[in-house]
Parts: structure tokens; C-alpha cells; sequence
């Protein structure tokens, strides 16, 4: 089997990759009695002014499960084997240049009291064309950099898996509608990219690993490669009444740990959710970036992959 199609099979098997705090359900107050907190508070009215409903307090076991899309750009440089590019696209521009631009996205969280757990993941497919490759190697002349017309098709997985701790569950306002709560957490990162390059020379060039590039004549060269970077982050919900709610997230990682020398990822989302017996649907809204700066054996993935992301998510109650 093919290492494409092993990632795609893992990806349609686990299924993940954005990273949703915690659910926010809607009851009504007797059937709220004993329930653990989600991320976001459950959004209750209060009975009467003399009894404003108790908190929740942790007990129960949520599932969650969320398919979504992610709208990918991307900003930065990659390449191998001598070959570096720089990339500055949009994912309208994608949709423009590629024949095909291809993504599988989802992901499930876990509650058990106030341990939570995650499991997330992103394959996606895109095409770079019309860009301008920096090539680095050998002439008549010595050592060069010289420029080259090339296309760039991408196949790229991220997989990611975290345990945290609900450090925060509070509710204010004078009806204790508005909730906040705030987890910490630490896990991994998992990337794997496959880089198709074709490439165009002007003038007769050698590769660091002895590859020779003859001039007018196009030439691909593939490479990939995959690591796993450690990441630590927090992440933090915010119920607005019964039914809106506000997911934010973010994680430092990489510190230099099988080449990846940095990442960071940002999540802000909108969400708005209603009660269906005991699960909870919601439809949520927001923009994901992802920057990573990798370097080793000749393999560059200096790079932001940011967009809009838009996705449903359902949560069952145990």
C-alpha cells in the first residue's frame, strides 16, 4: 500500500484536526442536576431571584465528534534536495492554479470530570503552480543559487493528541448566564508532507546530492518527511446566554525536537448550539493558523497554513 493512501486511510479512520474546547449545552434546569461542566458553562436562567440555579459539578462523561472544513493558505517557504520555494497563496488562488484541492478534517474530544482529551487531524492535497524556485547547487562557475520556474503538488497530515486539566469553571452576571472556563494541556504534534517538485532550469546545474538539473528540461524530484513536535497550550470557552458561545485556543511547540524548531497554533471560533434530548448540536464559525519552522536532511517547511474554518459538532452525554 502506497503512503498516500495510508494516510488517507488513517485520516477516514480517526478522523480529526480541529481543536474544539469542551462542549455547551442547553437545559433546562432539572435535567442539569449533577451534570459535569462542559468548556462553556451549560447556559441556565435562574428560577426566581431567591434561587439562582447551582453550578454543575463534575461527574458526567462527554463525546464529542466534529467534521469541519479548513480553508487553507499558505505563507511561507519549503522545499528539498536543493530545491527552496517561497509560497504566498491563498486558497482562492489554489482553487484557481490546482487541478485539485482536496481536504478530510475532524476531530473527537472526551471529558471524563475535569480531564479532558483530544484526538484531531487534517489531510489535505494542493497544487502550487507559476512559482519561482531558488536552486542551490553546482555549475562550471563553483557554488550558485540560481532561480527556476516550478509547480509544487502537496500532500500534507497533521495529527495531534493532548490530555489537559480544567483549571477554571465560573459563572458571572447577575442571571449566571455568561460562563467561562479555562483547561491547560500537553500532547503532540504529528506532520507528514510529500513534496512533488518540478522544476525548469535555465543553465545546467548540480544538486547537493549529486541530482543534475540539465537546463531547458524539466525535471521532478520528490521528497517527504514526517516528525512528531511536543506542544503545551490552554484553551478557553465563553457561554453568551443560552445559545452563542466563543472557543479560543492556542499552543507553543516544536523546541527544537526532531528539527522542528518552533510551531504555534491559533484557533478563534463562534458557535451556536441548541439541545436535542440528551446530545447537543452546534454549528461554529472561526479562523485557524498553524506556523511551523522545520529544517533537516535538506528538508525546509518553513510555514504558516492559516484560513476559515466552518463545521458541526455533536456531543453526547453519558
Amino acid at each position: 500500500m502506497s503512503r498516500h493512501a495510508r494516510r488517507v486511510r488513517l485520516m477516514l479512520a480517526i478522523s480529526g484536526s480541529f481543536p474544539i474546547i469542551a462542549q455547551a449545552q442547553t437545559a433546562d434546569p432539572a435535567s442539569t442536576a449533577g451534570a459535569s461542566p462542559s468548556l462553556v458553562w451549560q447556559a441556565q436562567q435562574p428560577t426566581s431571584a431567591e434561587a439562582p440555579p447551582a453550578s454543575p459539578q463534575p461527574g458526567d462523561l462527554k463525546l464529542s465528534f466534529q467534521p469541519y472544513i479548513w480553508l487553507t493558505s499558505y505563507t511561507g517557504s519549503t522545499g528539498a534536495k536543493g530545491l527552496e520555494f517561497d509560497i504566498d497563496e491563498s486558497f482562492l488562488d489554489l482553487v484557481d492554479k490546482s487541478d485539485s484541492v482536496f481536504g478530510l478534517m475532524g476531530a473527537v474530544d472526551l471529558e471524563v470530570n475535569r480531564w479532558v482529551f483530544q484526538l484531531n487531524g487534517t489531510y489535505t492535497t494542493a497544487q502550487f503552480s507559476g512559482d519561482r524556485a531558488r536552486v542551490h547547487g553546482t555549475t562550471g562557475g563553483g557554488d550558485v543559487e540560481i532561480a527556476a520556474d516550478a509547480t509544487i503538488d502537496l500532500d500534507s497530515v497533521w495529527f495531534e493528541g493532548f490530555a489537559g486539566y480544567r483549571f477554571l469553571e465560573k459563572r458571572i452576571g447577575a442571571d449566571k448566564s455568561v460562563g467561562i472556563a479555562l483547561d491547560g494541556f500537553a500532547g503532540f504534534r504529528y506532520t507528514d508532507l510529500e513534496l512533488d517538485q518540478n522544476v525548469t532550469v535555465e543553465e545546467t546545474i548540480t544538486l547537493p546530492n549529486g541530482i543534475t538539473l540539465e537546463g531547458g528540461v524539466p525535471r521532478g524530484i520528490s521528497a517527504g518527511k514526517d516528525w512528531v513536535e511536543p506542544l503545551v497550550g490552554a484553551r478557553a470557552g465563553f457561554a453568551l446566554g443560552e445559545r452563542w458561545e466563543i472557543i479560543a485556543r492556542g499552543d507553543i511547540g516544536g523546541f527544537g525536537v526532531q528539527g522542528s524548531q518552533f510551531s504555534w497554533q491559533t484557533v478563534l471560533a463562534v458557535g451556536y448550539r441548541w439541545q436535542l434530548e440528551k446530545w447537543t448540536l452546534s454549528l461554529f464559525g472561526g479562523y485557524r493558523a498553524l506556523g511551523q519552522d522545520y529544517s533537516e536532511d535538506e528538508f525546509v517547511w518553513d510555514m504558516v497554513t492559516h484560513g476559515p474554518i466552518l463545521g458541526l459538532r455533536a456531543t453526547f452525554s453519558f
